[in-house]
């Protein structure tokens, strides 16, 4: 990639963008463009990439961005949770990470610290207006670009230091072939899950994303008139949209779970964290408008924001990249003006580790008891 590249990317994804430089003025971003006009044909392929997110995440907006335009078809055997300012690590893969270092606290990588590492990518992580998005960036390790652009490794093999009970291990991770036709990033198997209980409903949404086809078709009005008599029994309903990542257009998906909502007066919870993104902040922006109360951690973005538009190239250097298309917030009578702090919860309940190792789910439990309290 050469530095024209570079100025012919950001120019046109203005072009697509109806307001790139809200957060930074034009001036200032191309003063910062120009500062590496001297150097940036110098630099090698992955320091490129690096600069290239760096000044994308000046716009401060998580539905834009250039593709890295380094390709490679392996990842790592692992996923990072971030919980409480530390980062712990889990298996994608069975039989690739031994079991034993499961939900261990993940130290370092190649002997450099996590701390440092995420230093290092501040510049990109502040692309979410949030602190702590590190997870955005190699949640999954899939890329060791990532790990080379951070400086952390130039080879594959990679060591990891964890922190389980108080020992301390040092362990290799080989990386393995990924197939795009079977991601290591699975989808959970049900996209969503619904059940009645004796004093409640519970509707958990793991992933809008291909939930249904992109078009107003036959299969959205079944799901709705579905879900929509499930809620005709009037119980308290408890929607569950933790971890989830957004997706398919939600306005087109929801419009008539949410009138029988409000026709029928029905109240309940809302369950929230650091990984809800996109569709799920406005979903759950919308439920709070209709009086639910939002419960868990504040969710991954704010309740209005840049939708992401169709993946497109530049015309001529052909770097790919997303662009948001269009200001996003389904309830446009109470439109709050786009800001950066995320969507905030009424009920704060941070889950912990010991959570997750024990199975144990206290925001939902919160929920369930607050429920029954009122009958």
């Amino acid at each position: 990639m050469e530095y024209l590249a570079l100025v012919d990317l950001f120019s046109e994804m203005e072009k697509f963008h109806p307001n790139l430089y809200q957060n930074i003025s034009k001036t200032e971003f191309l003063k910062e463009l120009n500062k590496l006009k001297p150097v940036f044909n110098k630099l090698n392929e992955f320091e490129q990439n690096y600069e290239m997110l760096r000044l994308n995440a000046l716009f401060k907006d998580s539905h834009t961005w250039p593709f890295i335009t380094i390709k490679e078809n392996v990842a790592y055997p692992y996923k990072i949770k971030r919980l409480n300012k530390k980062y712990y690590i889990s298996n994608l893969i069975k039989n690739k990470l031994n079991e034993k270092f499961i939900f261990g606290e993940l130290i370092a990588i190649n002997d450099i610290p996590v701390t440092e590492i995420e230093q290092r990518l501040i510049p990109i992580i502040t692309s979410e207006c949030l602190e702590g998005k590190f997870y955005r960036i190699c949640s999954y390790m899939t890329y060791p670009v990532l790990l080379k652009m951070i400086k952390v490794t130039n080879k594959d093999n990679i060591k990891i230091t964890i922190n389980q009970n108080n020992e301390i291990f040092n362990v290799i991770v080989e990386p393995v072939i990924w197939d795009n036709k079977d991601s290591l990033i699975k989808q959970p198997k049900n996209k969503y899950i619904f059940k009645t209980y004796k004093y409640y409903n519970y509707f958990k949404i793991n992933t809008f994303d291909g939930l249904y086809p992109f078009s107003k078709s036959k299969h959205i009005v079944n799901f709705n008139k579905r879900i929509s008599l499930k809620l005709q029994n009037k119980k308290p309903l408890i929607v569950d949209l933790r971890d989830n990542q957004g997706g398919t257009t939600y306005s087109w998906v929801f419009p008539l779970i949410l009138d029988t909502i409000e026709k029928q007066n029905i109240k309940g919870y809302c369950l929230i964290n650091n990984y809800s993104h996109s569709s799920a902040i406005l979903m759950a922006t919308d439920l709070k408008d209709k009086g639910f109360v939002l419960v868990g951690e504040n969710g991954g973005q704010p309740s209005s924001f840049y939708a992401m538009g169709k993946p497109t190239k530049t015309s001529q250097y052909g770097i790919r990249f997303n662009v948001s298309k269009e200001l996003c917030r389904v309830d446009t009578k109470n439109f709050i003006p786009l800001e950066n702090s995320p969507l905030k919860v009424d009920v704060e309940i941070i889950q912990t580790i010991n959570d997750l190792k024990l199975n144990k789910d206290t925001v939902l439990k919160y929920c369930k008891d607050a429920i029954k309290s009122v009958l």
